[in-house]
């Protein structure tokens, strides 16, 4: 059966799962770059759209890029040595690989993967991405920690046996405090009162697990931000744009469904939100966030990198306040959970789609801007002691280095750069001067409909080399 029938069917399927709630029935095509002319107009719709739709698991290879896979560069000497940790968007496994490529081990688990619903809702919507594991990271144990999205956390031993499996809403990211606690980023439905209108918003907050998985805490966002008066006042102005166009960009959403989808899918769809937001939704919890974090402005905040300071900055933060990225704001920021304080933010002039802002040498934040209104992404260096710019890495040509969504960044020891250019599913190596040393292009392809795609790659890291010698030496 063709996928425009099996859509069809799943449509028709979930209609009746969910008593007449909808669902989507829509596989947005990626599109390249805007051409020069009218790009900037252009771009901004663009932006509206992407911003309103979720992640893609397979991406079709440009022309430029086919035939390239695994490493295609590699200039020994110059590039820092080491092991490359990643897992593909679609996949429930992880990837411990050489400089040369060589996969060295590999961590796997279907725990918590979608049953028949969810498989049918992916079918009718497909930026549903409800398989695979939606981000993972290892430890110096060997044990991995993945994500899948909206719901759980697992974690995983050397041999892929499953320590624990976290009923969080967890999605984008995660870190592990020097206790051994366990920080992860999480979703919740919110009501939230503007004026005389009540509206449903998707909130985001910090859940802090023990090591064995066991919740402690959860911090709320929303709650952060409203607490302090400055902060309060850029959450309101959110707000109150948000509210203005609140029922248009539901409406815009159904336009934009309408050009891709049948009529059915676009009817059911428009039902599944209204039953949402009128609090007659029939489904599963993690069903009902993927919904919510469709259409702008609904997704208040989408935080997308959490890392816990491991040093402080005077008159700045403190060790252990958090540096959290918030896309939907265009803002990074440094939070206190503790006082429940925003300490420092910074980007909404300067930053568009943001990922993935770490602490580096000197007390500054380097991060990953996607720069989705300019068809160009960037990676950028900013002291927050002066909110300026100092070192700054682009393609050579804005459609050389674009990433849409997601992206990462890691600032290794000898002091280059290593960026995940996800959609591409292609990661580099750049020196201070911007020369590639390293580049890696994921060799995990698809062929649909004589359409080659690739699978995205949310971060690449980088491990020292000697890190899991002792592990990988005993499996052999």
């Amino acid at each position: 059966m063709s996928r425009e029938p099996c859509k069809a069917v799943a449509a028709l399927v979930l209609a009746f799962i969910c008593a007449g709630a909808g669902c989507t029935c829509t596989e947005k095509p990626r599109q390249g770059p805007t051409p020069a002319p009218a790009k900037q107009a252009a771009a901004k719709k663009q932006q509206q759209k992407l911003g309103a739709l979720p992640y893609v698991d397979w991406v079709p290879v440009k022309a430029a890029d086919r035939g390239k896979s695994s490493i295609t560069r590699h200039l020994e000497g110059e590039s820092d040595p080491g092991l490359n940790f990643f897992n593909s968007r679609p996949r429930h496994e992880a990837v411990l690989m050489n400089m040369a490529g060589k996969v060295l081990h590999r961590w796997k688990s279907d725990r918590d993967q979608p049953g028949p619903e969810e498989q049918a809702w992916s079918l009718v919507w497909g930026h549903f991405d409800f398989k695979g594991w939606h981000h993972s990271e290892v430890r110096p144990d060997g044990s991995v920690l993945a994500i899948v999205h909206y719901r759980s956390l697992l974690k995983l031993d050397w041999n892929s046996k499953v320590v624990f499996s976290a009923r969080v809403a967890a999605h984008h990211d995660l870190d592990v405090a020097d206790n051994g606690d366990i920080y992860v980023l999480d979703a919740a439905p919110r009501m939230i009162r503007y004026g005389k209108k009540e509206r449903l918003f998707l909130d985001n907050g910090v859940v802090v697990l023990s090591p064995d998985g066991k919740q402690k805490a959860r911090h709320s966002l929303y709650e952060i931000f409203n607490r302090a008066p400055e902060t309060r006042r850029k959450l309101q102005g959110v707000l109150r744009a948000a509210m203005r166009v609140y029922d248009d960009s539901l409406k815009a959403g159904y336009r934009t469904a309408s050009k891709l989808t049948n009529p059915l899918a676009l009817s059911t769809m428009a039902a599944q939100l209204r039953n949402i937001l009128d609090g007659k939704f029939v489904g599963s919890r993690r069903t009902k966030l993927m919904f919510l974090t469709q259409l702008y402005p609904i997704d208040l905040f989408h935080a997308n990198s959490l890392e816990i300071l491991r040093e402080g900055r005077a008159g700045l933060w403190k060790k252990g306040d958090l540096l959290l990225s918030l896309r939907s704001l265009n803002v990074v920021l440094i939070v206190d959970l503790q006082a429940g304080r925003v300490r420092w933010l910074w980007g909404q002039d300067q930053l568009v789609r943001q990922h993935h802002p770490s602490l580096v040498k000197g007390g500054k934040v380097l991060l990953f801007d996607n720069g989705t209104e300019t068809t160009g992404s960037r990676v950028i260096e900013v002291d927050p002691a002066t909110n300026e710019i100092g070192w700054t890495y682009r393609g050579k040509t804005p459609e050389d280095f674009f990433s849409v969504i997601r992206g990462g960044v890691q600032r290794l020891p000898g002091g280059n750069t290593l960026i995940t250019d996800s959609e591409k599913g292609r990661a580099l190596e750049v020196t201070r001067a911007g020369k590639v040393v390293w580049e890696f292009y994921n060799p995990d392809m698809s062929l649909v409909h004589i359409v080659l795609l690739r699978a995205p790659i949310y971060r690449v890291m980088r491990y020292p080399a000697g890190m899991f010698e002792g592990l990988l030496s005993g499996g052999r």
